[in-house]
């Protein structure tokens, strides 16, 4: 958060604020939010690897990026696509 509070030129817990004040979750929830639902448009409607997904969402490699979606999603993204096909 401190990056994203940064370029706001606010203080992470300000951001914090507003974003319970604006939607009633955490910054990170929201950040998190919009990287899954990012990660889901990528998997589905493009033919990219999920190394490549994972790059291009800048996770330092694939594995984070799996792991991450799955504590997100319940699912890893390859099995996330596959169901969605």
């Amino acid at each position: 958060m401190q990056f994203y509070a940064g370029q706001l030129n606010t203080t992470p817990q300000n951001l914090n604020a507003a974003c319970r004040k604006a939607v009633d979750q955490a910054s990170a929830e929201v950040l998190a939010e919009f990287i899954t639902s990012e990660a889901k448009r990528l998997l589905l409607y493009t033919n990219n690897t999920v190394s490549q997904i994972a790059g291009t969402l800048d996770f330092i490699d694939a594995s984070h990026f799996i792991k991450y979606f799955k504590r997100i999603t319940g699912q890893t993204p390859q099995s996330f696509r596959l169901a969605s096909q």
